[in-house]
């Protein structure tokens, strides 16, 4: 489906503009028991050289990785306002 996922961030161009790049390392943070939410117009996954559109109300399946507790696979879904979609 991706050919490659990185994490993004949303960043203030200025001048009213918002822009979009891969976070610094491809790691969040997430203090001990803290949470962080990914989701359209803040830090999110974004699926590089996807083989097919991915359609509104679709939901992909997600590995995410942490540094202590390992892999976990999560149900993501495709949204409103997603660039690129």
């Amino acid at each position: 489906m991706c050919g490659a996922t990185e994490l993004h961030e949303m960043y203030d161009k200025g001048n009213d503009v918002m822009g979009m790049r891969p976070v610094p390392g491809g790691v969040i943070d997430i203090p001990a028991g803290e949470t962080v939410e990914l989701k359209v117009g803040g830090l999110h996954v974004m699926c590089i050289d996807k083989d097919r559109a991915l359609e509104i109300g679709e939901e992909i399946p997600i590995k995410l990785t942490f540094a202590n507790a390992g892999d976990m696979q999560v149900t993501a879904e495709i949204r409103e306002g997603a660039m690129g979609n």
